[in-house]
């Protein structure tokens, strides 16, 4: 599987709950081929969540080798993927100092938070509940935000 014009910087394999939205979105476009539509209740499909030196994040099917989703939008390398317990959200972290929520469901960016100013937003991670949102930056600090 292809699609990104740079080194890939990072990737997040989709939970459970992800996997679920991410079936109802390719449905939703149409890209499900016939043998998988015929198979679906016994073949479950794998995602994956790219992002690299181009500033883009993709999502694959890995199991169809398809790419599912192209989310554009930060500035710089994109350093880390997580998505979040619900699997409605993807959240990306990058070079640009920004970590941005992506809808799933919407295709797009729905919220943007300016992490740092000076540094690069370097890794991210949640809490196993979704309590908690962390990130860690080139200027050796790690931040903690309490999600709603």
């Amino acid at each position: 599987v292809g699609g990104h014009d740079h080194v890939i910087e990072c990737m997040a394999v989709a939970n459970e709950p992800a996997c679920e939205v991410l079936r109802k979105v390719e449905d939703a476009k149409g890209k499900k081929d016939d043998e998988e539509e015929e198979t679906s209740t016994s073949v479950t499909s794998v995602y994956v969540a790219t992002g690299g030196r181009d500033k883009i994040i993709i999502v694959w099917n890995v199991t169809n080798s398809t790419e599912v989703l192209r989310l554009t939008g930060h500035k710089d390398w994109v350093r880390d993927l997580t998505f979040h317990v619900n699997g409605k959200s993807l959240i990306s972290c990058s070079d640009d100092g920004l970590v941005k929520i992506w809808s799933l469901i919407d295709q797009r960016c729905s919220r943007t938070l300016q992490v740092q100013e000076s540094s690069f937003v370097s890794c991210i991670g949640y809490h196993p509940a979704g309590r908690f949102l962390v990130t860690g930056s080139s200027d050796n600090k790690i931040k903690v935000y309490k999600c709603e």
